[in-house]
């Protein structure tokens, strides 16, 4: 664009063609430049707002009421609340970046399920239910 710019700045569609350089410049600095990313740390002890803080944070305030709180325990709190529960591959896949601050696809779950390093315990149903006779 540099070597056309006298041809650029007199052609008839000059101020469409700048405004779609812009947006495209735009977007490319959103899609590189991305905000970090937040993990949630349970609800505010004193409002029950939902408490969000970066990944290496150390306290996490909220912004509701102003309390603050250690990010270690809000994670020890979270870990206690689901260790009885029971949770599809996909669900702990998600879950997994805010308790333990690791990633993990649906797949790799399996794979250690697969392996014996997780227990199963049981599975969906998704799809027809068996014909009867069939």
């Amino acid at each position: 664009m540099a070597t056309h710019a006298s041809a650029l700045r007199t052609h008839p569609r000059a101020d469409e063609l700048h405004d779609e350089v812009c947006d495209a410049v735009s977007r490319g600095w959103r899609a590189v430049d991305r905000p970090r990313p937040w993990r949630y740390a349970g609800p505010c002890d004193q409002c029950d707002e939902d408490l969000y803080a970066p990944p290496d944070a150390v306290t996490v305030w909220c912004r509701e009421c102003g309390a603050c709180f250690d990010t270690k325990s809000r994670r020890m709190f979270l870990l206690d609340a689901v260790a009885d529960r029971l949770a599809s591959a996909s669900e702990i896949a998600r879950a997994m970046p805010s308790l333990l601050g690791r990633s993990a696809t649906p797949a790799m779950i399996r794979g250690y399920v697969h392996r014996g390093r997780l227990i199963s315990q049981g599975r969906d149903h998704a799809g027809p239910f068996p014909v009867p006779g069939g």
